[in-house]
């Protein structure tokens, strides 16, 4: 989906990645218009994503975006792939700290 190098990120890293692109994991929990959905990260976070285009995937129903992290931490979104209903969250959320500090393995340096 991504280029090679595109390091996942959960919320609390979006301000490390200011004007990068970025894959993040999160449940939709909220439409706020056709253009912007909010996801809730692994991390329990909530982000911001601004669709390149509507998004259709039903509320509560997990998703992968790669798009690019805003100057307001939102995600300008240029690719999205439905999860469905369940993910392991805490799994991935120990995968992507570990991910961080070993960026050489996953070539993100």
């Amino acid at each position: 989906m991504a280029a090679e190098g595109t390091p996942r990120v959960l919320s609390t890293q979006l301000g490390q990645h200011k004007n990068r692109m970025v894959l993040l994991i999160g449940k939709v929990v909220e439409f706020q218009s056709t253009s912007t959905v909010i996801l809730q990260t692994p991390d329990e976070g909530r982000v911001a994503v601004h669709l390149s285009q509507p998004l259709p995937v039903p509320e509560m129903n997990f998703v992968e975006v790669c798009g690019k992290v805003r100057a307001d931490l939102a995600i300008q979104e240029v690719k999205t792939v439905g999860l469905g209903p369940q993910f392991d969250t805490k799994s991935y959320t120990v995968m992507v700290k570990l991910a961080h500090q070993h960026p050489d393995v996953f070539g993100w340096t």
